[in-house]
């Protein structure tokens, strides 16, 4: 009985420190046209859950002193799976996956804002270590993130995009996993 205490006591630990870190499951594989090669269903979507260390983050306005954007003239609705699927739109917010993923140099990840709202976006590593912060308090229309502003990704390591967008009384959340080979 008392090894059962012990061995009770260490998982709950386990299962409590899981809550810092992020936990991958796969990529979106994505090819240097924005094409879907092979998908993570939990992927690039504007419907995420978070944990709530996730949401603190967010909600911390320190995280976000860096404010970025990068405008990219492309048309965004040209970005399909190579079955033709949209990966994740709603009538509000538009997320095409990081393209190429894996990539060598450099990846895009697009956003689409039909309306005015705020945008904010966070890559982090598997110990949610933020490594780069986005914010645009109000903009509508398109926003494309390079990976090579981000400084510190080492190869051979998956990352995550967690990205938030509040257009008017809508919130949407999301994460994209990637891969610098």
């Amino acid at each position: 009985m008392r090894y059962l205490k012990i061995l009770s006591v260490i998982i709950f630990l386990i299962a409590c420190n899981d809550d810092n870190r992020v936990n991958y499951s796969d990529i979106t594989q994505t090819d240097a046209d924005g094409n879907i090669i092979s998908e993570d269903k939990t992927d690039w979507r504007v419907d995420d859950v978070w944990n709530e260390n996730v949401y603190n983050i967010f909600y911390d306005s320190s995280n976000f002193s860096t404010i970025e954007y990068n405008y990219h003239p492309h048309n965004f609705f040209s970005l399909k799976s190579a079955n033709g699927v949209i990966p994740s739109d709603t009538n509000a917010l538009r997320v095409d996956p990081l393209y190429p993923n894996p990539f060598a140099d450099k990846g895009i990840v697009n956003f689409y804002l039909r309306d005015t709202g705020s945008f904010k976006a966070l890559v982090v590593d598997n110990d949610l270590n933020i490594i780069k912060s986005y914010f645009i308090e109000s903009h509508k229309g398109n926003i494309n993130i390079n990976t090579d502003g981000i400084e510190n990704i080492e190869t051979n390591k998956i990352y995550r995009f967690y990205y938030m967008s509040i257009i008017g009384n809508e919130e949407f959340y999301g994460h994209g996993d990637f891969y610098k080979k």
